[in-house]
């Protein structure tokens, strides 16, 4: 018996995936004998030989609330610290903040390492600007960083 289970409806879109059901579990009154199960016989989900062919997984449609497009007024000069903010807007920065300090607090709590003062905004700005500058600047050695 295949069981349709629909996800949800976003401007017009219907999404719905279908799956098998699997038998119910029985359970037996306490005490009373049972019998060991029968295997089960391969079902198609099992495991796949080399020469099985890959089969490409249910594609969801996309369906986004706007146009696919660059949702920037063109006519504006956007510094890149403007489009940075786009991706990491104030509440992103205050809760990776409250989130470092939270588990730097239960950390210490453990047992004080080396000391710590809490982040802020500004602090979290600066690491992310030296994570990301690291993932663009070339570096022979991966050991000298």
């Amino acid at each position: 018996m295949d069981h349709k289970l629909t996800y949800g409806i976003v401007a017009g879109c219907q999404w719905t995936l279908v799956t098998r059901s699997r038998r119910p579990c029985s359970r037996s009154p306490r005490g009373a004998k049972t019998r060991p199960s029968e295997p089960e016989p391969e079902s198609e989900d099992g495991w796949h030989d080399m020469a099985d062919e890959d089969e490409e997984p249910h594609q969801f449609p996309f369906c986004p609330w706007r146009t696919a497009e660059v949702q920037l007024d063109l006519q504006q000069d956007y510094s890149p610290l403007d489009l940075f903010r786009l991706f990491f807007s104030t509440e992103v920065l205050k809760l990776l903040c409250d989130n470092t300090n939270g588990n730097a607090a239960r950390k210490h709590a453990q047992g004080p390492h080396t000391p710590w003062s809490d982040v802020d905004a500004e602090d979290m700005l600066k690491y992310l600007s030296i994570v990301l500058y690291l993932g663009l600047a070339p570096r022979p050695r991966r050991r000298r960083w």
